[in-house]
């Protein structure tokens, strides 16, 4: 965690974590730090505090299957998208932890130590990557993809930074945070409006 602080106190690193993200050029964000998808469809999986350890992973048909079944019936507006969102990353953290060994990563930071846990960090940058490979099935529709989004301690609330994965809403313009972090791997990730999400939105 010293080292999740010290990120956080030097100003080029906190110039990158504005409450609303700037780009949707979520690829070139992946690519900037070597976690891109390759076209053979393996990814990167962080884990171990602060992307310390990366796995590299492809899912077979029987793992995109329980992914592909959140969204069904197809979702017929954003709303529904989202909500079909929230839980193929549930689904994603199964499947991905059953292959990295994150199966029994625990809400938030600090229920559990060691290299298979996961911080906001690591899972904000999961669900970046995700929500790519969603988009790149074909399965999102009414969203676009952005780069992660982080809250400062004092403007939000609370006592400790925070990252999450974001979203926006292609007709409205709505961004959405997408967090797993409150809920133990596997569980579905809350999709909240971003702008509650930034002022210290928890569940």
């Amino acid at each position: 965690m010293r080292r999740l602080l010290f990120l956080f106190l030097v100003p080029g690193v906190l110039s990158g974590c504005a409450a609303i993200p700037q780009s949707t050029d979520d690829r070139g964000w992946l690519a900037e730090r070597g976690f891109e998808t390759t076209p053979e469809g393996v990814f990167a999986h962080c884990r171990g505090y602060g992307c310390r350890v990366v796995e590299r992973i492809r899912f077979m048909p029987q793992d995109w299957a329980e992914v592909d079944a959140a969204f069904i019936p197809v979702p017929r507006s954003a709303k529904e998208e989202r909500a079909a969102i929230g839980l193929a990353i549930g689904a994603f953290e199964r499947r991905a932890g059953a292959i990295a060994g994150t199966t029994g990563d625990i809400a938030g930071t600090f229920g559990r130590v060691g290299d298979f846990q996961q911080d906001c960090i690591d899972e904000s940058t999961n669900t970046t990557v995700f929500l790519g490979l969603l988009r790149n099935r074909g399965l999102l529709r009414f969203h676009d993809v952005l780069t992660p989004a982080g809250r400062f301690p004092v403007l939000a609330g609370s006592f400790w930074p925070h990252h999450t994965a974001a979203m926006v809403d292609k007709e409205t313009g709505q961004a959405f945070a997408v967090d797993s972090w409150f809920e133990d791997g596997g569980k579905p990730a809350h999709v909240v409006p971003l702008d509650e999400w930034s002022a210290g939105w928890s569940p």
